[in-house]
């Protein structure tokens, strides 16, 4: 739940703190998302970027890095964690409005969690949620730094950087 919460902070939406960073402050990138992933590489943090045109992966890749660094030193302010509760629970909210979804949503957690009620207390979970247990998740999960995924934009000469 708490890792989550970390990639609505990173990349949720407008506001989150790469897209500020990245796609509005500094103009290196279009884009950017991250996602965890399941099954074979389940908890994997990937966070993928397009570039600009002229723009340094390494660079990106050091502001991206910079601001986990910043999450593990200092938690997230409790109005950001609000933010991140809301989004969570309305896009379970909005996924299980329909009766197809809601079965598709039970059918997931029966399958990867071996427990169909894990979607429920999903949702008790995202209640509780923290700064504190973020930046717990976030130190315990990313000791040795997140596998970042790149991809880069190919500027006019058809080059990548």
């Amino acid at each position: 739940i708490e890792i989550r919460a970390l990639v609505d902070l990173l990349t949720g939406n407008s506001n989150s703190r790469l897209h500020k960073l990245l796609v509005e402050e500094l103009q290196l990138v279009t884009s950017i998302d991250s996602r965890i992933s399941t099954f074979s590489q389940a908890g994997l943090l990937e966070i993928e970027a397009d570039l600009l045109p002229g723009t340094e992966s390494s660079r990106v890749e050091e502001l991206i890095l910079e601001q986990i660094d910043n999450l593990l030193k200092t938690p997230p302010e409790n109005r950001d964690v609000e933010g991140v509760r809301n989004r969570l629970l309305m896009a379970v909210t909005k996924s299980t409005l329909k009766a197809s979804s809601h079965a598709g949503r039970l059918g997931y957690f029966h399958t990867t969690c071996n427990d169909y009620r894990q979607m429920f207390r999903m949702l008790e979970q995202y209640e509780t949620l923290t700064p504190e247990a973020i930046s717990s998740a976030i130190a315990a999960r990313l000791q040795e730094g997140p596998d970042l995924v790149l991809r880069a934009v190919p500027d006019q000469t058809g080059k990548t950087r």
